[in-house]
């Protein structure tokens, strides 16, 4: 799976007061995230990144059974639940083979 990092920078100077979020990203893309977030707080001193996964945007990219790759752009939540879909699915498939 290639992983592309992209985020919009708001800043609370100029947005209204964002939503508390419960919602986490799954747990192949915390790391991941995390690394982006250190790796901006590093070079942006002082400034903070705060990540809020309920807004937001994301490209992926499905391939299906018959071959046909298709891009959607979805939420993250949406993007989280086929994550959790393709873990299920995996974990399925290695269930038959032993």
């Amino acid at each position: 799976m290639d992983t592309i990092v992209d985020f919009m920078i708001i800043s609370d100077n100029y947005w209204p007061s964002l939503p508390k979020d419960t919602f986490q990203y799954h747990k192949t893309l915390t790391n991941l995230l995390q690394k982006y977030q250190g790796s901006y707080e590093i070079m942006k001193k002082p400034r903070k990144l705060q990540l809020v996964p309920s807004i937001g945007q994301v490209e992926v990219e499905l391939n299906f059974d018959d071959g046909c790759v298709r891009s959607f752009l979805v939420t993250p939540l949406q993007v989280m639940i086929v994550i959790s879909l393709m873990m299920m699915m995996m974990m399925m498939m290695m269930m038959m083979v032993v």
